[in-house]
């Protein structure tokens, strides 16, 4: 019980450090570093937000898989429009955190 509960709040600390590098980094760098990073928190969150669920809630496994689909969406708008990507992919990072903590 001890473990998943530090796996969580590791997790949390994470997505909120990644999150604000992301917005808050001036160099082009650091940006895309912090969005390669997000995004494979959002494909990690999205795994275990899947996986923890049972095989009779499709529905709530399929919200989960598009809360993932943000993050390969927002990775496709990467080379269109960069603040569009980074919407996205902070969209399916703090989706995927609240289904995570409280669905």
């Amino acid at each position: 019980m001890g473990e998943l509960l530090i796996l969580f709040v590791v997790i949390a600390l994470a997505s909120i450090l990644f999150i604000g590098m992301l917005l808050a980094a001036k160099d082009a760098k650091w940006r895309n570093i912090a969005f390669v990073l997000l995004v494979v928190m959002a494909i990690l969150i999205t795994f275990m937000n899947f996986t923890a669920l049972p095989s009779n809630e499709t529905t709530e496994r399929m919200v989960a898989i598009v809360f993932g689909l943000l993050a390969v969406i927002g990775m496709l708008f990467k080379f269109r429009s960069e603040k569009v990507a980074n919407m996205l992919v902070t969209a399916s990072v703090v989706l995927g955190m609240l289904q995570m903590f409280f669905f």
